[in-house]
């Protein structure tokens, strides 16, 4: 519970700060998680980015404070931290359908309320387990994404290393996600093997070292990359507010076990860093 009581306490933070700039790391940092994982339940609970409620919010309040104060444009610009009208312009009409300088003939408003987040339950078993390991080195080669592309991104990313060269070079079982960094909005994420599995480091490619950790592994079954996009939810939305567990923000992995990854029956892990909280 204190995990989804602090994504409710990042809304009010929010809340309380949409005429400033306000920065995903600021909001995660503000309520003690990790700017990574902050983001990534975020918009698996919510449905959309925490860049893109941000943004409905401070649209929502814009267009009500034109419909009916009579203030001018400018001043409602520069209150939710436009840096010009032109820009103001453009993503008022996107989310309202209207220019703002039209707004005060408007009749209705297209109103986008705070939201609540709830734990919600899907039913069904989520399988895992938990192991200790030590550290180990893997080679990767690696790219970088945003929270809010990731899903789309990175299955893609995905393809092209299959169809390319990479794969014969150092074969892709690993996919390896590294935490976002302070004052940073991107993540890195690699797709390789252990090291061992590579004679050398090809062209391309890093080597890097993950600490020993205690991981707990979930269970992915079907088709990829749904399978696994639907555990990582379910980890978020039915694992994390419940669990005695903390996340340790470092580097999180999926591991790919031979088979047919477009099956119904095919079977991969999600490996997640955790230190027990009680």
């Amino acid at each position: 519970m204190e995990w989804m009581q602090a994504l409710n306490d990042a809304i009010d933070y929010i809340e309380k700060h949409l005429t400033e700039k306000i920065q995903c790391e600021e909001v995660a940092k503000e309520v003690h998680l990790s700017s990574f994982h902050f983001q990534r339940a975020f918009t698996m609970l919510s449905g959309m980015t925490i860049q893109t409620y941000i943004r409905n919010r401070k649209l929502s309040l814009a267009g009500e404070e034109l419909m009916s104060s009579g203030v001018r444009v400018t001043d409602v610009a520069l209150k939710y931290g436009y840096e010009s009208v032109e820009s103001f312009s453009k993503a008022f009409q996107r989310y309202h359908g209207i220019a703002p300088s039209q707004m005060s003939k408007k009749r209705s408003i297209k109103v986008f309320q705070p939201v609540s987040l709830k734990i919600h339950m899907d039913g069904g078993i989520m399988e895992y387990h938990l192991e200790e390991e030590k550290s180990m080195k893997v080679c990767i080669q690696l790219r970088r994404f945003t929270a809010e592309t990731c899903e789309s991104e990175i299955p893609k990313f995905w393809m092209e290393y299959f169809r390319g060269e990479q794969c014969k070079k150092v074969p892709g079982y690993l996919g390896v996600s590294g935490q976002l960094k302070e004052g940073e909005e991107e993540f890195s994420f690699g797709i390789g093997a252990d090291s061992s599995a590579v004679d050398s480091i090809p062209e391309g490619f890093i080597e890097i070292t993950i600490p020993a950790y205690t991981w707990i592994i979930f269970k992915c079954v079907g088709k990829t990359p749904e399978s696994v996009q639907r555990t990582w939810d379910r980890i978020y939305s039915e694992w994390m507010p419940t669990s005695k567990y903390e996340v340790i923000n470092d580097y999180c992995l999926e591991n790919y076990l031979p088979g047919d990854s477009n099956s119904d029956d095919y079977v991969c892990e999600i490996w997640l860093p955790i230190k027990n909280c009680e």
